[in-house]
């Protein structure tokens, strides 16, 4: 688990995405969240 953006995220790809996209916006981080197969801790969005 890490926290992304005030995100608690478990997704492998999450830090590469950051890597790639550094001043990409919590929105951004959400909506690529909620389209990935990953797993995401909806209770920390709402």
């Amino acid at each position: 688990m890490k926290d992304v953006g005030g995100f608690n995220v478990e997704w492998v790809d999450t830090k590469r995405a950051i890597e790639l996209e550094p001043q990409v916006s919590s929105e951004c981080i959400g909506a690529l969240l909620e389209q990935s197969p990953g797993h995401l801790n909806r209770t920390d969005l709402y």
